[in-house]
């Protein structure tokens, strides 16, 4: 990485990266990132991912970021991503990374506690199964979008399905339910299920002129 001038901040890291078939050639994308500064999140984390078959011929290229807080591992999913051949293989590199310093204030941001219920095979009217939860907002603050992302696991604790679910006006200190539904097989025998809540803090404007102060600078690799 390029250092920047005053500011001495880790990379954020691509922990793991799960490529989930769905259908031929379709893909659900799951990755596992972790930004290790107590301090500095980013709005803006740029990322590009390239993808070859067997032959190590490149298929596609996808490029795209997501938000990160301070301290925070977290899941980015990528769904649906359609390529045109067979993928043996994925390489995924963060390429720049907008820095905010958030303040002790503001990193408090919005407490969001997901739990999700087991997986619950159907196999009636075109659904193959679903998975139920709910979503705490333990907070002093309303919320306009969150992000629900819900994985499906394998007794090796490999993800074998993904989904991602939006709750608006989610107020504070209220819970609210979610359904995430899927309509063909699995490529496993699901054994757990996990699910994580995110909102962007960074956009929320109403919390972030109460709460917190930004710093922003630039950071490429």
């Amino acid at each position: 990485p390029i250092p920047t001038p005053g500011h001495d901040l880790e990379p954020i890291e691509v922990l793991d990266a799960y490529l989930i078939p769905v259908q031929e050639n379709d893909y659900d994308v799951l990755l596992k990132v972790q930004n290790p500064n107590p301090k500095h999140g980013s709005s803006n984390v740029q990322y590009e991912m390239k993808f070859f078959n067997d032959q190590e011929k490149l298929l596609a290229t996808h490029e795209d970021t997501f938000y990160i807080l301070p301290g925070q591992t977290r899941f980015v999913l990528i769904t649906p991503l359609e390529l045109p051949d067979t993928v043996a293989r994925a390489d995924v590199e963060v390429t720049s990374i907008q820095w905010q310093e958030l303040d002790v204030v503001g990193m408090r941001g919005v407490s969001l506690i997901a739990d999700a219920d087991s997986f619950l095979e159907e196999k009636t009217a075109g659904v193959y199964g679903r998975v139920t939860g709910s979503v705490i907002n333990n907070s002093d603050f309303d919320v306009n979008e969150v992000d629900v992302i819900v994985i499906v696991s394998d007794g090796d604790d490999q993800p074998i399905a993904v989904n991602k679910k939006t709750i608006n006006t989610f107020i504070a200190h209220t819970t609210r339910g979610f359904e995430a539904t899927w309509y063909s097989e699995l490529p496993g025998d699901p054994v757990r299920t996990y699910a994580e809540a995110h909102t962007n803090i960074f956009e929320n404007s109403t919390f972030l002129q109460r709460h917190g102060q930004f710093e922003p600078f630039q950071d490429f690799y």
